[in-house]
């Protein structure tokens, strides 16, 4: 699992995110983000910035396949 991060962190993030996305296409080597936020920072300019259908679509298709780890509570007897 990913370790989770701040939405601070992952706002702050950001542009560096797309900074190294366009960076790496002319192949500079630039400083890459850690992979928690790298990772995270993709799914948020996926659901922000994509091209496929409208914001809508893109938050429910993706929360619609998300594997989501949670613990259920025992009650007790």
């Amino acid at each position: 699992m990913l370790p989770t991060v701040t939405a601070k962190e992952l706002k702050d993030a950001m542009p560096q995110f797309r900074e190294e996305a366009v960076q790496k296409q002319v192949r500079a080597e630039i400083p890459e983000l850690p992979l928690a936020l790298r990772v995270r920072c993709g799914l948020a300019d996926y659901i922000l910035n994509g091209e496929e259908g409208t914001l809508e679509d893109r938050v429910y298709s993706l929360v619609a396949e998300m594997l989501i780890d949670i613990e259920e509570e025992k009650k007790s007897a």
